[in-house]
């Protein structure tokens, strides 16, 4: 801390009424002059309260360690605040970039359930036209069969007529005309 001009000035006066003080109280003494001693001490001692004011308010005043912490607080608190932002703009970009990323995902997503339905779909329309077309023949020979109409009497079965088998029949023999060659 550095001194003002004011604050000088106190000093010397101070030092200055000190030395005369201690001065005019030992001619006092030397002299055996009783109220130029008291006059001394008197001076002496303003000149010592003096001296102590000037002290007190030099430490009072005194504020370069404060002064040096507030300016290292300071100093952590910026380092703080600009370590406080490049997080938060490193979550802002973390979270666009997962934003981003569910995007596409969802985009993908979207894609493949689609061509899934479309394949699903496809093999759904082929599947039903066989199932359609098996449910209606299916229908057919129950309704032929009778088993759709549980009131009326099925009728017996039929006789069938058995041809003899065609393969095992034997050989006719090749009648004779005129002009053809027989065996």
């Amino acid at each position: 801390m550095s001194l003002t001009g004011g604050m000088q000035l106190t000093r010397a006066t101070g030092i200055a009424l000190l030395a005369a003080g201690l001065m005019v109280s030992a001619h006092g003494a030397f002299t055996d002059d009783m109220p130029r001693s008291i006059g001394g001490v008197v001076l002496t001692i303003t000149a010592l309260t003096l001296i102590v004011l000037f002290f007190v308010r030099v430490w009072v005043v005194n504020t370069d360690r404060e002064r040096e912490r507030l300016d290292r607080a300071r100093h952590d608190a910026d380092a703080e605040q600009r370590r406080f932002f490049a997080m938060q703009a490193a979550q802002e970009s973390e979270m666009t970039r997962l934003t981003r990323d569910m995007r596409e995902e969802r985009a993908k997503f979207a894609m493949t359930m689609l061509a899934e339905r479309e394949a699903l779909a496809t093999e759904f329309e082929k599947n039903r036209l066989q199932i359609a077309t098996q449910a209606f023949q299916t229908g057919v020979e129950m309704e032929r069969a009778g088993l759709l109409k549980p009131d009326e009497p099925t009728p017996p079965p039929a006789n069938l007529i058995q041809f003899p088998d065609q393969s095992r029949a034997p050989e006719r023999e090749r009648s004779r005309e005129h002009g053809s060659v027989g065996p």
